[in-house]
């Protein structure tokens, strides 16, 4: 049903998108980067209601707020090891930025395709150079 499919996106999403921001938070003090998208699915899996899906975003966004507070101070420089070879922090964070609006674009346009109303959607800033295309 329409309703399972829509809850099922938005734990994938909500997890594809704060569990990097999590690991960002850790990253300026550790130096690692070490998110393996593949384990997503274990992630969601501990996530069985809208309660434990919003407790978990709640707290990921405190890390996050805190982090942000915290940032200003780190090395401007400071490179982060990712799975993908070494990184500037402010480069990933610049990426993250752009992987959380994304999928928030794709979201906001799956569920206006099904007929929901997302008039409360906040618009994602064009300085961001997303592609029209979502999907």
């Amino acid at each position: 049903p329409r309703a399972v499919l829509v809850t099922v996106l938005v734990c994938n999403l909500t997890v594809n998108v704060f569990h990097p921001l999590e690991l960002l938070a850790d990253a300026g003090e550790t130096g690692r980067f070490d998110w393996d998208p593949d384990l997503d699915e274990e992630r969601e899996l501990r996530l069985a209601n809208a309660s434990a899906l919003n407790a978990y975003a709640s707290g990921v966004t405190g890390v996050w707020h805190d982090f942000l507070l915290s940032s200003a101070e780190a090395p401007a420089r400071l490179v982060v090891s990712t799975p993908r070879g070494g990184l500037e922090l402010s480069a990933l964070v610049a990426s993250q930025r752009w992987h959380a609006a994304y999928h928030y674009r794709q979201l906001v346009q799956f569920l206006r395709g099904r007929g929901f109303d997302v008039r409360g959607a906040v618009p994602v800033a064009p300085d961001l150079g997303l592609p029209d295309e979502v999907f």
